[in-house]
């Protein structure tokens, strides 16, 4: 591990221009975007190594809407190996869990990208192989782990997916760039591991806009060739399918993630990472300063659900006690409930759930007693699992379930 200061080429200078590009053809219509911006000459220099920062997050088909689609990525190749670069990199450390080579193998996408003049990086391969940054603007972050190449390279290209996200809203460039961070670091912009408490709101989107200070894309390219919305019961991290057939493009991570939001139905003010990095002067959040060039905006916007889980089902033996929380929270134990089949939950026993600030304390708890979350973890419950967290990672409750589980048998 080192300290570095160094900071990565791209930071947006001047007015904000973001391309939207519309077409049956992934590999076409993301030429026809860059062409737009006067391509990527502006951002790399000859013999620059170029690493891609795709979103392959978890095992997931391709065009679910999940994940990068990889027509996508090779575009993106093409496109910097053609603007001069020395070196092209894709590189991916999957959410924690998962390990991005075995994600990208089951993909197939290793082949496809080598023959496109690229080489893949399974960043989940070395998670101590990493550079600290001061983060001296942050609220919540002081100092970033980043991996190595991710801080290296010359020009990082994020190619998220448009879709929307459980805790942050959306999910775009700017929060795709969790997959350049060891897992240590994610679980820290969940606040796991944090060493002091903050009554900071939305903190995910806090650490992202923190993180966006010192580590940020040169330019941002988002696959909405097919986009997801909502939340789909028993899928665990899943929604639906959204054929979109574009591409949107731009030096301006802020105003890309807008147009981005924008074209999802939002304001993009009202996602808070947005409106953090807009009024830090990141960039520009504010799609009145932004010239859009290609397709007109409306044309291509469409209503996007949100990815919130339905309402709490009801067991025989679950019990839950929510007072005072706030929507992560509240979405996490309702994500967590309707990723497990009935017959799985009869099987831990009797469980009761705890989330949220002003939640209830019966005199007698039956059963194992989980306390999810910052807020819920200060309640005085003996011997109670305490599942950290602002908002507490959905993977995080899954696998304190399954090791109490194990404890049982």
């Amino acid at each position: 591990m080192e300290e570095s200061s160094r900071t990565v080429r791209g930071a947006p200078k001047g007015r904000a221009r973001v391309a939207v590009r519309r077409g049956d053809r992934a590999k076409d219509i993301i030429p026809e975007a860059l062409q737009l911006l006067g391509g990527l000459r502006n951002v790399i220099k000859p013999g620059d190594t170029v690493l891609v920062s795709p979103n392959y997050c978890g095992p997931a088909k391709v065009n679910s809407g999940t994940i990068t689609n990889p027509e996508v990525v090779v575009g993106v190749i093409e496109a910097a190996r053609e603007a001069g670069a020395g070196k092209v990199v894709v590189a991916e450390s999957s959410i924690v869990g998962f390990d991005a080579g075995e994600v990208m193998a089951q993909l197939g996408v290793q082949r496809i990208f080598e023959e496109a003049g690229a080489e893949v990086l399974n960043l989940d391969r070395d998670q101590r192989d990493y550079i600290e940054k001061k983060v001296t603007r942050g609220k919540l972050i002081k100092k970033l782990k980043i991996f190595r190449p991710a801080v290296e390279c010359d020009v990082l290209i994020s190619v998220p997916v448009l879709k929307t996200h459980i805790f942050a809203g959306v999910s775009l460039g700017m929060k795709n760039l969790k997959g350049t961070l060891p897992d240590a670091q994610k679980k820290i912009f969940h606040r796991v591991g944090a060493r002091k408490e903050s009554d900071e709101p939305f903190e995910l989107d806090r650490c992202i806009s923190d993180m966006m200070t010192v580590h940020h894309p040169a330019f941002t390219i988002i696959d909405a060739t097919v986009g997801q919305e909502g939340f789909v019961a028993g899928s665990e991290v899943a929604g639906s399918a959204v054929e979109m057939n574009t591409v949107v493009a731009g030096a301006d991570f802020v105003a890309v993630d807008a147009v981005g939001a924008y074209l999802m139905g939002w304001d993009p003010m009202q996602i808070n990472h947005i409106r953090y990095c807009h009024e830090m002067g990141l960039g520009v959040g504010d799609l009145g300063s932004i010239e859009i060039l290609g397709e007109r905006l409306d044309d291509v916007r469409r209503e996007f659900k949100p990815a919130i889980p339905g309402e709490l089902g009801e067991y025989d033996n679950v019990t839950v006690f929510e007072g005072g929380s706030c929507s992560g929270c509240s979405f996490a134990i309702r994500w967590t409930l309707d990723a497990f089949t009935p017959e799985e939950i009869e099987k831990w026993g009797e469980t009761v759930f705890f989330v949220g600030s002003d939640t209830e304390v019966p005199d007698k708890i039956d059963g194992k007693a989980f306390l999810l979350g910052k807020c819920a973890c200060r309640l005085p419950i003996p011997n109670a699992v305490k599942v950290r967290g602002c908002p507490p990672p959905f993977f995080h409750i899954v696998n304190e379930l399954k090791q109490a589980q194990r404890g049982k048998s």
